[in-house]
């Protein structure tokens, strides 16, 4: 049975246990701990058991959905997942590629991979020096924006700096830059944010830096600075070239995720 989450749900700490070691449950955890039930863009469902354990949880930002699910191989369980989020007509739905949730019609499906990073591989050494929080939201944007393209789209402005604000009064999101002289070269940012790990996304450099290394160092400075505070840290990519970067720097792919877009 799928549920849905109100502002009575009095289950959270069932919530937090079942999804806090998974970076598709994070990255509902996240949205759940940082956003106002009440607001109109976002909610949130659970699925029961046949003995009322929480055994699947589903979030929807905006037409976006994300589902996370501890039953890989139940395909009834599967099934009325599949089903609900149908029902519900999304723009895009996110999910890890081992449910094997078929949807019908999408116009585009990404197949990437989900990489966690591995504590040993956290470097220190200058890292105040080279890396600084909170580059300011328009530098952060203006290098999204030169790195825009068919398969990397960037939100108006005003869209971006209204969720980074509001995600910054509380204290749900992190900012990384490095420095090149005087100017920001290398950018990106705890897309998801729990207490117990984080999503880093939103990766870029400026055109002019590129090839110099920055976006390497950047990356594990930024996850060695999570994992000081005991955090998961979590990375999607989306291309191969990418996936072996980011094992160049300390991340190990886990598994693949798969994201339907329907529009």
């Amino acid at each position: 049975m799928i549920r849905f989450i109100d502002k009575d749900f009095d289950r959270f700490e069932e919530m937090k246990k079942l999804c806090r070691d998974d970076p598709f449950g994070v990255r509902i955890l996240s949205y759940y701990v940082t956003y106002d039930i009440s607001l109109s863009f976002i909610d949130f469902w659970y699925q029961e058991d046949k003995n009322g354990r929480m055994i699947a949880v589903i979030s929807r930002f905006e037409d976006r959905y994300t589902v996370f699910s501890k039953y890989t191989r139940n395909k009834t369980k599967l099934l009325e997942l599949q089903e609900f989020i149908s029902f519900r007509s999304p723009g895009a739905v996110m999910l890890d590629f081992r449910l094997r949730l078929d949807f019908e019609k999408p116009v585009d499906v990404i197949i990437g991979d989900v990489l966690k990073f591995k504590k040993s591989e956290a470097k220190f050494k200058d890292i105040k020096n080279d890396v600084f929080e909170r580059p300011t939201t328009v530098n952060y944007y203006t290098i999204l924006k030169l790195n825009e393209n068919d398969k990397f789209t960037v939100p108006d402005y005003m869209h971006f700096l209204s969720d980074v604000t509001y995600r910054k009064n509380r204290k749900r999101i992190a900012l990384f830059g490095l420095k090149h002289e005087d100017s920001v070269a290398s950018v990106c940012m705890t897309v998801s944010e729990c207490d117990d790990a984080v999503i880093l996304g939103a990766v870029a450099t400026a055109p002019q830096y590129k090839r110099m290394g920055y976006c390497s160092k950047l990356v594990n400075r930024a996850a060695s600075l999570m994992s000081l505070d005991n955090k998961d840290v979590y990375i999607f990519s989306m291309q191969d070239k990418t996936t072996k970067l980011y094992k160049k720097i300390g991340f190990k792919k886990s598994h693949n995720f798969i994201e339907y877009i329907f529009r």
